[in-house]
């Protein structure tokens, strides 16, 4: 196998779907033959933990040094001499494929483009953001989405592009399913006293295009239809506060709880406590949903999932077979899909096994791996 780097911008102990999605990638990898070059951190104790090695960097020049990212070569060039490298894994096009642009000029060590929803969003706003996201593409020997949907996307962009494009979904670390610590679950249960609750859980970050604000309004009405009913809240962001205000306002802070960031090897806890898994992902302006990799996590655990249509939710969640999928905004069709699950349980119960059988076959990374291994060897 050749030797790789991994580039990247999000890795944990930062928490969110590319985070999950390139340590998962890379830990389905031979740990002697891989590197990841991430972004400097405070706390490296969760680095320690791993099997394969992480170099942390500061990646960028202050402000007032321009490009920023030719720090980030720096570091990459040292990296891919001492370590004789034999191919990069680029995330976050703009500005880490530049990277991966020079180093395939200069050094010929080649590159695959792995691109995320924010990538197509942020390297298609202008004509210049756009030609050098066209250039860099074109230079990798093959592209690598995470779902269709940011396939078609891709494509609407760049439709004449001759290299090869292929999806590799997320795929989910075999600790998903493995027996739960009952111990750990009652503790967390305790400690936010949600004994005898019916738990609906969200897992995300709190900003535009996770409709946190549109289920928040809901709440009110769907606490009236189901008393026992807890809104189990794990992440952050910059709506938190708008968040927090509307919960205020609403006088619902008891049927709240705001949990802040789960670790990400406690995260499948929250899981194990849910009856029920919500997250109303949608498009904002030009930018969708790049596939949602927590409905696949609740899915592992067996958990029913409402879901926001958009991007490439309906690929994680196959409506009226593994859970529903929703249009955000119509609230009406959001408190329907959420108290038919509450309300049958048994119906419920049969989505969340379904979405397991298909977690358990489709979003191994061991499936996943393969499709990249043509060009590891």
């Amino acid at each position: 196998m050749k030797k790789v780097l991994l580039v990247t911008l999000e890795f944990p102990p930062i928490v969110g779907g590319i985070a999950t999605y390139t340590h998962e990638l890379i830990s389905a990898l031979e740990p002697s033959q891989v590197i990841v070059l991430a972004l400097a951190c405070k706390d490296t104790s969760w680095d320690k933990t791993q099997p394969y090695t992480i170099i942390r960097r500061p990646m960028f020049f202050p402000i007032w040094v321009w490009p920023r990212w030719a720090r980030l070569v720096w570091h990459v060039w040292r990296i891919v001499k001492k370590e004789q490298i034999d191919i990069l894994f680029v995330h976050h096009t703009l500005p880490a494929g530049y990277v991966g642009l020079i180093m395939k000029w200069f050094l010929h060590i080649p590159f695959l483009l792995f691109v995320h929803g924010t990538d197509i969003t942020f390297g298609t706003r202008s004509r210049w953001k756009r030609w050098w996201f066209g250039a860099i593409a074109s230079r990798a020997e093959a592209i690598v989405p995470s779902s269709v949907s940011l396939k078609e996307q891709f494509l609407a962009v760049f439709p004449g592009l001759p290299k090869p494009i292929e999806v590799v979904y997320p795929g989910l670390s075999s600790v998903f399913f493995e027996p739960i610590d009952e111990q750990k679950v009652e503790e967390i249960r305790d400690q936010y006293a949600l004994s005898g609750k019916t738990i609906m859980l969200s897992v995300g970050r709190i900003h535009s295009g996770k409709g946190f604000l549109y289920l928040v309004r809901l709440l009110p009405t769907l606490v009236a239809r189901f008393p026992n009913l807890v809104w189990v809240v794990v992440g952050t962001g910059k709506e938190l506060p708008l968040l927090q205000k509307e919960i205020e306002k609403l006088g619902i802070e008891n049927r709240v709880r705001l949990v802040g960031e789960a670790p990400h090897d406690t995260i499948r806890l929250w899981y194990a406590l849910a009856d029920l898994f919500v997250l109303l992902t949608h498009p904002v302006a030009k930018q969708k949903e790049g596939f949602g990799l927590v409905y696949i996590e609740a899915a592992a655990m067996g958990v029913p999932v409402v879901a926001g249509r958009g991007g490439g939710v309906n690929e994680a969640v196959i409506h009226g077979q593994t859970g529903l999928v929703v249009d955000a905004m119509n609230d009406k069709e959001v408190f329907e899909a959420i108290s038919t699950l509450l309300a049958n349980p048994e119906y419920a119960k049969k989505l969340g096994e379904a979405a397991r059988a298909r977690v358990e076959v489709e979003f191994q990374w061991n499936h996943q791996i393969e499709k990249l291994k043509v060009f590891l060897v």
